[in-house]
């Protein structure tokens, strides 16, 4: 953005040059026509003419030298001995200027106190400009102090009073940035148009256009903080009236320069709109801006600008899901970087070093490209090395954040836990520095990300602790991402809060209190989300919500739940279908056949299944297995579990037989150390299935003795595989459950085998099963369990006994 300039002395000294010039030349032309002859009368004309013009130069160069003169010292009548030696520190000049006024009294020497404190309030405001955020508050509040006081005095001095307005009003506004205080950028704005009322366009355009100028700085502040259209399109306005005082072909970087504003303002009404107009008209002002900010030229602005279309480019790519301007915005960004080396402005560079990151974070999230994700936690490293903790803390802490969002985004991808908890940490750092009482939104910002990470974490895991403690800290952020204050993020945190919930009600043997928490924190981003302003997030609610629905209709056996959540997904892939990218498409297609499934086991329903499978495999074509591995053998499971549902209902061991093919596909991606529960869930799947094929469909295929056994052998391999990846800690019904098949499976081939041996392993397995069924609040299986173990004792006991007959 254009500079703040101090447009009262540039004004005065440019009319004291120009009155030099003048006087110069009329001189000059004076002297030559002195040899020329003319008649008396005709001489006298024209020297009459030129004196007149000498004493119009001389009178410029009096005003506007002591116009510079005054502006550049503030001391129009002040003693010498009044005033601070220009060579000392800032802390030595505010030290010198306080007790200088100590010594004055306000009623007897106004103008010198005034001029005084006018003194005070630049070298405070410049200190704090200096300063880190948490140490820069105080020396900035104390500036808009000093300057409220000269203006107590100069209110009866126009141009004095409108000085000190516009520079009440810079304090103003770096105090409002760095507390996010609306009412201090408010007062900002109530000073500017103060010193307006002073300085117009027709009596001081120059002056004029650097007040109104800095007046649309604050308003597009005030705009994208309060989330406000109108605001921010006040800015717009406000930046058009100052190219009336600066034409192109007389000023043309200061006509550039307010090109550049206006895409900057137009790139934030773009973000907040979410408005594909907006930010192509910032692109079209950033385009004029280059037409005089060429590289050769003006080689940091021309970066500068380069830097600036990188973000419009990478705004539009985020908005739309559109990798080609996400692949421009890295070009502008490797483009600044030729100009803002590391050597030359080492904390410009470690700027474009995060924004390249956070272009490359979303090329890896939309392209599902690991090498992306990777190249963006490199990135924010080089940014590291000048952004330090120490030098400039909110920055280190911005891009830590980026840092653990590129680790978050990876561990998704590739469901690692080392990554999440990595994430987890590099977000703590960032809260360390981005504290709500400096930058609450930022802190907010890094708090929902953290939230963000400890789901997925506790998601993977299946560590409810880790869920809880997500719930928590979306919470926090909440307090500051109020819905009145910022809706989106209020909105996206509200429904990142429903997911964790969700895990929460899911995992707990009862769980509807979090359920329905859960269903309410959708309900609330919805109030945000329409599906005519919003539609991309208003799906994901939609999605989100209906997952919850899903859940509660499985733990309730409520198929009217299960019904609603369907009809809520084919709403979603209506809209999802016009999405560029088909992932979020492929996802809901998932969900709504993971409804179907359900709801067609509970109703028993063969038709309902076949949709289920369906659906499925309409996910799996979009799916590709060399981009989405896990996703694609989570979908190879899901087809596993209506074919083996299926197989059961229709007593298909053909149907069966596909089911194992699926599930043994699913295995080829899923990983123990990666994914060890999903890894055990297909494990523990795949067992059911080979034991079914071994008992339930041979009562009407005829199958081998020996197949049986061989099927019941693989089975107990796969049921042992899951019972060791399930912690009884973490998940103990999963694991009491899995317990429960080895035993049953165990038992039967004992019977076939007529195996003691067999069927002590299996007694066994079931009193680990009792025991977590137990713990886990089961008790209404107590019957079966003294059931199965008592039956077991018995077979033990009569193996054993034709045992011990044969061998006499």
């Amino acid at each position: 953005m254009l500079e703040d300039t101090n447009l009262f002395k540039i004004g005065g000294l440019y009319i004291g040059i120009g009155g030099i010039i003048v006087s110069l030349i009329t001189t000059f032309i004076c002297n030559v026509w002195s040899k020329d002859k003319y008649t008396p009368a005709k001489a006298i004309r024209i020297s009459n003419r030129f004196t007149l013009i000498a004493i119009l130069g001389v009178i410029s160069v009096l005003g506007g030298f002591g116009a510079w003169i005054w502006d550049e010292s503030h001391r129009v009548s002040q003693p010498s001995s009044n005033r601070i030696a220009q060579n000392l520190s800032l802390e030595q000049s505010i030290s010198g200027y306080r007790q200088l006024l100590a010594k004055i009294s306000r009623h007897k020497q106004p103008l010198q106190w005034a001029m005084l404190h006018s003194h005070l309030g630049t070298a405070l405001w410049n200190l704090g400009q200096q300063q880190p955020l948490g140490k820069s508050t105080r020396y900035l509040q104390e500036s808009v102090t000093a300057y409220q006081n000269a203006l107590q005095v100069f209110k009866d001095m126009p141009y004095n009073f409108a000085i000190a307005n516009n520079l009440l009003g810079n304090a103003l506004r770096n105090l409002g940035q760095r507390t996010g205080h609306l009412t201090t950028l408010q007062q900002a704005i109530t000073a500017y148009k103060a010193a307006l009322q002073t300085y117009t366009l027709e009596t001081a355009p120059s002056q004029w256009a650097g007040i109104t100028n800095n007046l649309g700085h604050t308003l597009l502040i005030l705009g994208q903080r309060e989330g406000s259209a109108a605001r921010i399109k006040e800015a717009i306005g406000t930046y058009k009236m100052v190219l009336q005082a600066y034409p192109r072909k007389q000023v043309p970087l200061n006509w550039a320069a307010v090109h550049d504003n206006l895409g900057n303002a137009y790139w934030i009404l773009g973000q907040t709109q979410r408005n594909h107009k907006y930010l192509q008209a910032a692109i079209t002002q950033y385009k004029q801006t280059l037409q005089e900010n060429v590289q050769k030229k003006v080689p940091y602005k021309w970066a500068l600008t380069q830097n600036n279309l990188g973000n419009v480019h990478y705004t539009l790519g985020k908005l739309a899901g559109d990798i080609g301007h996400i692949q421009t915005a890295i070009t502008k960004y490797n483009n600044a970087l030729q100009v803002y080396t590391r050597h030359n402005v080492p904390l410009q560079w470690a700027m474009i070093q995060n924004n390249l990151a956070q272009a490359f974070l979303a090329l890896g999230e939309y392209q599902y490209d690991s090498h992306r994700l990777r190249q963006a936690v490199s990135t924010c490293r080089l940014a590291l090395l000048e952004y330090t903790q120490q030098r400039t803390p909110i920055e280190w802490a911005m891009v830590q954040h980026t840092l653990a969002t590129a680790l978050q985004i990876l561990g998704r991808l590739e469901k690692n836990p080392v990554l999440l908890k990595k994430s987890v940490q590099t977000y703590r750092l960032a809260i360390k520095e981005r504290t709500r009482q400096i930058v609450p939104l930022q802190w907010a910002a890094s708090q929902s990300g953290l939230g963000n990470s400890l789901r997925l974490l506790g998601e993977y895991t299946g560590n409810i602790d880790i869920l809880e403690e997500s719930v928590i800290v979306y919470k926090l952020a909440l307090q500051e991402y109020t819905r009145e204050l910022a809706p989106r993020q209020w909105s996206k945190t509200q429904n990142e809060l429903g997911n964790a919930l969700r895990l929460i009600g899911e995992r707990r043997i009862v769980g509807t209190v979090q359920l329905g928490e859960s269903l309410a924190a959708f309900r609330a981003a919805l109030l945000e989300r329409s599906q005519t302003a919003d539609p991309i997030e208003w799906a994901t609610s939609q999605n989100d919500l209906a997952n919850t629905l899903w859940v509660l209709g499985v733990k309730q056996s409520n198929t009217k739940l299960l019904m609603e959540a369907i009809t809520k997904y084919q709403a979603v892939l209506q809209e999802r279908v016009q999405e560029p990218t088909k992932r979020n498409w492929a996802i809901t297609q998932n969900n709504l056949g993971g409804a179907l499934w359900v709801l067609g086991k509970q109703t028993q329903d063969i038709k309902i299944l076949y949709k289920a499978l369906h659906t499925y495999n309409l996910a799996l074509q979009e799916t590709p297995r060399n981009q989405l591995p896990l996703d694609w053998a989570m979908l190879q499971h899901n087809i596993g579990n209506v074919l083996q549902t299926i197989g059961v209902l229709e007593n298909s061991a053909s149907r069966l037989q596909e089911a194992v093919g699926a599930y043994q596909k699913c295995l080829q991606e899923r990983d123990p150390q990666q994914s060890p529960l999903d890894w055990a869930a297909t494990n523990n799947n795949l067992g059911t299935v080979l034991r079914l094929l071994a008992t339930k469909v041979t009562k009407v295929t005829k199958v081998t003795k020996d197949t049986k056994i061989d099927y019941l052998n693989k089975a107990v391999e796969h049921f042992q595989m899951a019972v060791q990846n399930y912690s009884s800690e973490i998940m103990p019904l999963e694991e009491a459950m899995a317990q429960n098949n080895l035993a049953i499976t165990l038992h039967n081939l004992g019977m076939q085998e007529q195996s003691a041996e067999k069927l002590h392993e299996a007694k066994q397995a079931y009193e680990v099963a009792y025991k977590g069924y137990t713990l886990a609040g089961k008790q209404q299986y107590k019957a079966y369990f003294e059931a199965r173990l008592a039956d077991i004792r018995k077979l033990i006991a009569q193996i054993t006994a034709q045992s011990t007959s044969s061998e006499m």
